[in-house]
């Protein structure tokens, strides 16, 4: 039985949520009151304690639980963050991203909308990123679909040095590209406006030899597939 009323103390607001799993979150002076109000709302539409557990500060957790809330209340999705009036369906970007995957055989296809949706919400204007780093870190989604591992569930992009997971594919796909854009707090240093694409590239996998070369040849692979009405 779990109890999703907070516990505070001089430093910590400590809580348990369903299965038993006890987050303990630092406190922070302008946002302790919002996080611990949205995790009490969050709980009972469940499905959070796993990430939060991994998270590593405050401002990771109350990034998650801003958007798992969306999800859960439906009230604010991508659909409705992005310009409504924009058709996603014939946007020349969308058709590439598809077109690219679709001649891989690659599942990211049927993600191509997700992929700028989160583009234009976040502001990125590099917006065949993650599509580029998805076909390198998990065969274009295949990986996390066919071969789910429990550390990176609905983790198209090997994010995270342990792993993360996340409730559903364009969630993950979302959360990734407001890191990339420098929309996470805690990593906006590693990937703000004043970096460039390979500096970026860099933090992101630093292991991997010549990493950045691959990602910014697919990327200019997929730009190259745009069709506009003035090259159709």
């Amino acid at each position: 039985m779990y109890d999703p009323k907070p516990r505070w103390n001089a430093t910590n607001i400590s809580m348990t949520v369903p299965f038993g799993d006890v987050i303990t979150i630092r406190k922070n002076k302008i946002r302790r009151q919002i996080v611990a109000i949205m995790i009490t709302i969050a709980v009972v539409f469940g499905g959070l304690s796993s990430h939060i557990a991994d998270a590593q500060s405050i401002d990771d957790t109350y990034i998650f639980i801003q958007r798992r809330l969306a999800y859960a209340l439906d009230q604010v999705s991508l659909d409705n963050i992005a310009d409504d009036e924009h058709d996603y369906s014939t946007d020349p970007r969308v058709l590439a991203i598809r077109t690219y995957f679709e001649n891989l055989d690659m599942p990211a296809a049927q993600y191509a909308e997700d992929f700028i949706r989160a583009a234009d919400v976040n502001n990125l204007t590099e917006w065949s990123l993650l599509p580029a780093i998805a076909k390198w870190e998990t065969t274009g989604c295949r990986y996390t679909i066919e071969h789910i591992s429990n550390s990176r569930e609905n983790n198209c992009f090997g994010y995270g040095p342990s792993g993360y997971s996340f409730e559903s594919i364009p969630e993950g796909i979302e959360y990734v590209t407001a890191t990339l854009a420098g929309n996470n707090e805690r990593l906006a240093h590693y990937y703000n406006s004043g970096k460039t694409l390979e500096e970026k590239l860099h933090h992101y996998n630093s292991v991997k030899k010549g990493y950045a070369k691959r990602i910014l040849s697919s990327m200019a692979e997929i730009e190259s597939l745009v069709v506009t009405s003035e090259n159709a």
